[in-house]
């Protein structure tokens, strides 16, 4: 490794923060929780500032070997012509997007990977180039499964059956990335001696082992398939010996596992409760699944050619199937939603050119390379089986590591790239045209989410002047972002400013929640037909969004069009009937909307005993919200060791105005009952309201 160039420096450098730092995803501008360093570095706040360390780490050592090298090598002609389809393709569908900022966001990040298979191919070469790459995605990987380790360590004693996190989105997002691994970790095993196959392993054993305690069906399927083919393909080429050898890690984390998992002083089970149990998380990880597919079908059905990369957070309601969710947890259904059937297509074409190529006259290679390949293939197969259960290429970090590890295999095949000697005027245009756009791009979007994120971190410590400051510049040197509207928003000098910047936002991205909020400032500004339409244009993508629905019947209600406002509020009741309502992505969160619906239809009512009827039913409706989310909130504020504990907006704050709530409807309701003489009805309402507690 003494003679390696600095751009293979660069690139082993970008596969190993990869899977450190590569988990999250851009989701929602929020403030700051520690320093710049620590939230690019590990933290969820500025995830596209992550992306540009690495992508610029990928495009220098690119731009550095088309600049130094006249013979530069480039992936098969076919895979390479597919690929920049890929890449354009996704391109294509930010033009059909009503999200145009988001989506080409998320353009930018498949030009990235693209960018990672041909510099893969380029820096590595064909012998120890490939090993540092594989070695780098291995020990980025063990790091942070080590991280992973740490963390479930500090939370066994009080929550054993805890799901490790390590700075990742989420324990599946961080599964996929340990399944991509574990396999290469095992092929760097069979290749190497003493010390270095004594790290292979140590490495393979902490990553299966973190795998384990992420407790994520999905991952441990994927990583299981992306195992045994490299196992089979081991026996198949080069014999039992070593593919026996490969064995003693997996029986070694299980071991850990097991010792690990076991509570702390005695009795209580396993915790790995979930993976255990399959019965208790039946109906959240497979029947909510299900109908996401389900709706993403749909979708796709509904418009073909795709909706636009990076927008299917915000069309993901329209089927009226689930609430709105980030991701669909299939990456082949979510690509063909976002970026049309063409797109699937190529995407899918891609991973196969790539295995046939991959394979071709696979017998012929040296016993050594042949268990490195096996473990190469291995990881991919990892890789595309994890995209059949999680959205898993929307992680930079999973999708930068896959695509080099794309452009590493083809550099270990037999005919998966050849060298091309181009004229230096041409290298010199691809470096500038090529590696320098994607290189401002890519810092263009993390700035942009610096200064958002700036400003609401201001806003937080009350430095109203830097906050507006920061804001400004975002929407300068972003016009098209709604976002930085809304962020602008809360710095507003005045009520029609607010209502300015709020309009601009849902103009530019028409999300359920922006036109929400730009409703509520045209309420407060006097202009009613717009939030009227605001509203409405909201239930489009989310025709059973709860908040939308109460906000649009208090919205008519305070026109006076009584009669429609509770037509509204008995739809918004009559969602509690369908799938939309009743198998919810987070159990623990009961929605308080229809509940406090049953108040509002009973103010109307003339029927005593239907107006009785829907008071007691709220209030047994407030006391489940209290025995789930409160209860939620309590046990993480028991665990936090304070009271201010927020659960996805819900806290026990929140909690005393839903018990003032419940208390005045049973009130109402057990003096109905009690005059018609249904003491029986009046206990039940007494039963429910004995539920509502906060001590």
């Amino acid at each position: 490794m003494r003679h390696v160039r600095p751009e293979a420096w660069a690139l082993y450098a970008a596969a190993f923060l990869a899977p450190l730092i590569g988990g999250q995803v851009s989701l929602e501008a929020s403030p700051l929780d520690g320093s710049p360093a620590q939230a690019v570095l590990g933290g969820g706040e500025l995830p596209l500032g992550a992306r540009a360390l690495i992508g610029l780490l990928v495009v220098a050592a690119f731009a550095v070997t088309l600049i130094r090298n006249r013979v530069v090598q480039i992936p098969r002609l076919d895979i390479a012509g597919v690929t920049l389809v890929v890449v354009a393709v996704t391109g294509f569908s930010v033009l059909l997007s009503a999200f145009p900022y988001v989506s080409t966001v998320g353009w930018e990040t498949w030009v990235l990977y693209g960018t990672c298979l041909f510099a893969g191919v380029a820096i590595v070469g064909r012998r120890a180039g490939v090993r540092g790459l594989l070695w780098a995605v291995v020990a980025g990987t063990t790091l942070s499964a080590a991280k992973g380790v740490a963390e479930f360590g500090a939370f066994r004693a009080t929550e054993p059956g805890h799901r490790i996190f390590s700075d990742w989105n989420n324990p599946n997002a961080l599964a996929g990335i340990l399944a991509l691994a574990l396999p290469l970790s095992l092929g760097l095993l069979l290749t190497a001696e003493r010390a270095e196959a004594l790290a292979a392993g140590a490495c393979g054993t902490l990553m299966l082992f973190a795998l384990v305690l992420t407790q994520s069906k999905g991952g441990i399927l994927a990583a299981g398939t992306g195992l045994l083919t490299a196992l089979v393909l081991t026996l198949v080429w080069k014999g039992a010996k070593p593919a026996l050898r490969s064995v003693v890690p997996l029986v070694l984390a299980a071991l850990l596992a097991f010792a690990a998992t076991r509570p702390i002083g005695g009795d209580g089970g396993s915790g790995l409760s979930r993976l255990t149990d399959a019965s208790a998380t039946q109906e959240q990880s497979v029947g909510f699944r299900q109908l996401l597919w389900k709706g993403t079908a749909d979708l796709v059905r509904e418009r073909p050619i795709g909706f636009g990369i990076g927008t299917y957070r915000f069309e993901s309601a329209r089927p009226g199937l689930t609430e709105q969710t980030f991701h669909s947890h299939q990456t082949y259904l979510q690509t063909a939603m976002e970026t049309g059937v063409p797109g699937v297509i190529v995407l899918v074409a891609l991973f196969a050119l790539w295995i046939r190529t991959f394979f071709s006259r696979s017998k012929t290679w040296p016993s050594p390379h042949s268990w490195l390949r096996a473990g190469v293939a291995g990881s991919v197969v990892a890789g595309l089986t994890d995209g059949l259960v999680e959205s898993n290429l929307i992680y930079v970090g999973t999708g930068v590591t896959l695509f080099l590890v794309l452009g590493a295999g083809l550099q270990v095949s037999n005919d998966g790239s050849a060298p091309e000697s181009t004229p230096k005027k041409l290298r010199w245009s691809v470096m500038v045209a090529g590696c320098a756009v994607v290189a401002l791009l890519l810092v263009h979007a993390a700035l942009v989410e610096s200064l958002k994120v700036q400003a609401l971190s201001a806003m937080k410590e009350g430095r109203l002047e830097d906050a507006r400051s920061a804001a400004t510049l975002a929407r300068s040197l972003a016009p098209n972002d709604g976002e930085a509207y809304y962020v602008s928003s809360f710095v507003a000098g005045s009520a029609a400013e607010r209502f300015s910047d709020l309009r601009s936002a849902a103009a530019l991205q028409p999300s359920t929640k922006y036109l929400r909020a730009a409703a509520k400032a045209a309420q407060a500004t006097g202009e009613p037909a717009y939030a009227t339409g605001a509203l409405r244009k909201a239930l489009e993508r989310d025709p059973n969004n709860l908040a939308t629905l109460e906000a649009l019947t208090k919205h008519l209600d305070d026109l006076g069009d009584r009669a429609l406002a509770l037509q509204t509020a008995r739809r918004l009741v009559d969602v509690e009937k369908t799938v939309y309502f009743q198998v919810r992505a987070i159990p623990q969160l009961v929605p308080l909307e229809t509940y406090d619906a049953r108040v509002f239809l009973a103010k109307a009512e003339s029927d005593p005993q239907i107006k009785a009827e829907l008071l007691s039913e709220a209030v047994e409706g407030y006391a489940t919200y209290f025995d789930r989310t409160v209860a939620f909130v309590k046990g993480l504020a028991l665990q936090a060791k304070r009271s201010d504990v927020t659960f996805l907006g819900h806290d026990l704050a929140e909690a005393e105005g839903v018990a003032q709530r419940a208390r005045k409807a049973a009130a109402e309701a057990k003096e109905l009952y009690s005059r018609s003489g249904d003491s029986g009805s009046a206990s039940k309402v007494d039963a429910a309201l004995s539920r509502i507690r906060l001590d």
